[in-house]
This record gives C-alpha cells, sequence and structure tokens, in this order.
C-alpha cells in the first residue's frame, strides 16, 4: 500500500468539487483525453468540459466500471486520468466489487493511469460495511483520493479533502494557497467535533434514518414493477436510480411532478449524451419519511396518466 504517511499528503479544500477541480486543472489541459464512468456525477462532466477536457465514457455494470472496456481504450490511447466514484456511485448507487478494484489498480501501474477515487459516500452504507478505498489498495501512488464532510454532516460546510503522493500533494497545496475560498472558522468548528468524537454516533444515527428513509422509497418502487419500473437497491449512498419504461418522457415525468410539489433528477443529466432508456435519480436522504411516502404517491399518481407521458 502506497501510505499516507503525513499531514502533507492531505490538502483541505472547500468541498470536494474543488478539490476535483485543483486535481483536474494539475493532471490535464484543454484538449487532453480523460476518463470517467458512464453515466456518472453531474458536476464532474460540467467540471471536465469547462475546462476543455474530452470526456471519453467508460461503460458500467451493477459490479462497477467495466475494466475490460477500459483495456481497450488504454490499449488505443493515453488518457491523462481516471474519474471513478466506485464505492455507491452517484447516481447508479452501485459498488465496485473487491476483484474489478483489484483489476483496475493492475490496469493503473500497467498503463501508468492516474485514478482520482470520489469516496463522498463510503461512510453511508445502509447495511454492511464497502470493500477497501482504491487509494487503500494502492502500492504505485497512482490514487488521488477525494472526499468531503458535506455529505457526513450538511453540505454548506464546504469541507473536503485530497489524499495523493508527496509530489501531488505539494503541488496542489502551491494551487490551494491562490484561493480565497477557505472557510477557516468552518475547519476549526469541524476540528472541534472531531475531537470530541461526536462523528461516530452522529454516523450512526444517519445511517439508521437513511436505511428506514430508502426502505419507504423502495416499497413505492416495488409496486411501481406493473408500470414498468426497475431499479437495484443500493448498498448505501442517497440515491434510487431508476429506469423508466422507453415509451415514458422523463422530462415530462419530471415537469409533471413538478407541478405537484415532487422533484428528482432526469438521468440524462449524468451522460454525455442521450441514453435509449430513460432514468431518473431519487434522492432518498434528503427529506423525512412521512414527505418520502408522500412524494412517492404522487410519482404513482403521474406515472399512471401513461400517454400523457410518452415521447
Amino acid at each position: 500500500m502506497e501510505q499516507i504517511s503525513s499531514p502533507e499528503q492531505v490538502v483541505i479544500t472547500s468541498g470536494s468539487q474543488e478539490g476535483l477541480y485543483l486535481i483536474a486543472s494539475l493532471l490535464a489541459r484543454p484538449g487532453d483525453l480523460v476518463l470517467t464512468e458512464m453515466p456518472t456525477y453531474f458536476g464532474s462532466l460540467q467540471l471536465f468540459q469547462s475546462l476543455g477536457m474530452q470526456v471519453v465514457p467508460v461503460p458500467m455494470d451493477a459490479d462497477g466500471l467495466r475494466v475490460d472496456v477500459l483495456e481497450r481504450i488504454l490499449s488505443h490511447c493515453r488518457p491523462r486520468f481516471l474519474y471513478t466514484v466506485p464505492t455507491y456511485h452517484n447516481p447508479t448507487g452501485w459498488t465496485m466489487s473487491a476483484i474489478r478494484r483489484k483489476q483496475l489498480l493492475a490496469l493503473s501501474e500497467k498503463y501508468g493511469l492516474p485514478i482520482v477515487e470520489d469516496d463522498a459516500y463510503r461512510h453511508l452504507h445502509l447495511d454492511k460495511e464497502p470493500p477497501p478505498a482504491l487509494k487503500a489498495l494502492d502500492h504505485s501512488g497512482h490514487v488521488v483520493y477525494l472526499n468531503t464532510f458535506s455529505k457526513l454532516l450538511f453540505p454548506g460546510l464546504r469541507i473536503g479533502w485530497v489524499a495523493a503522493n508527496r509530489k501531488l500533494a505539494q503541488l496542489l497545496t502551491r494551487m490551494k494557497e491562490l484561493s480565497i475560498t477557505t472557510n477557516t472558522l468552518g475547519q476549526l468548528a469541524l476540528a472541534a467535533y472531531l475531537r470530541n468524537g461526536a462523528l461516530r454516533p452522529h454516523l450512526e444515527n444517519a445511517r439508521l434514518q437513511y436505511s428506514e428513509q430508502a426502505a419507504i422509497m423502495e416499497s413505492h418502487l416495488d409496486r411501481f414493477s406493473p408500470l414498468g419500473i426497475r431499479y437495484e437497491r443500493p448498498k448505501g449512498g442517497f440515491y434510487f436510480w431508476v429506469s423508466l419504461p422507453e415509451e415514458i418522457n422523463p422530462r415530462k415525468l419530471m415537469a409533471r411532478c413538478l407541478e405537484r410539489g415532487v422533484s428528482f433528477t432526469c438521468g440524462d443529466m449524468f451522460l454525455l449524451r442521450e441514453a435509449e432508456q430513460p432514468y431518473i435519480r431519487l434522492c432518498f436522504t434528503h427529506e423525512r419519511s412521512e414527505k418520502i411516502d408522500r412524494g412517492m404517491k404522487i410519482i404513482a399518481e403521474v406515472l399512471q396518466q401513461g400517454k400523457e407521458l410518452q415521447l
């Protein structure tokens, strides 16, 4: 394992999005190829495209990123890095299997491919803990680890961190020194919170609450199956990735639901191009159980409108 042996290998950032911006800016230039799972976190797509980078999608399945496809890509081109959310992936909720993680790291070593691991949801498992992080298995120092307290505590905190090999960490630190967005007061408050041992009981309570909320949403999704709805239960994270019948227009569904006070995200936000199969992403952590119950009933009523939602 490539050990993180000193504080100098950890860089505190204003949330994980700033961390990703710093990493991408150091590892690639406009016009360079970067790899990412598809679908993927829409904030990463927006960032890479805004920096002028060419995004090359790598497909996924329930075991995570397809390393067989990745190897075919690497045999023909030299991307600057791979961005991945291997644990409780956003938006699918899938977790990369232990075998795939080892295969991915082997490819990283073989081709000298840096891996940017976004691990924001690791501690929010609904039952058993996930496999070790890629960084925990990293022997070469190719994995750049990215995490945030925004998902663990609350979004407005805007405190994240990057863990990397010494050379990259030094470069990231120099870039971060140019930033004027550092939340010093928030960092001091967070440090006191962590020293008091308050994070562990908070996470235990959060996991229990999220598990109950996910169960309520899942009970409704099960009843949607006669309408052609398909999904896989996530093992952690925030979301259900829901497949709609091909004839349903997710934008029309979203608009009708918004009229009745229910919001969700259309799947095309997480893709480079429109998919043949429509998807929506439902968040089970944002609202309390009674509101989830009410919202899912509204979605069911709208779905039953049928022809009004067709393409």
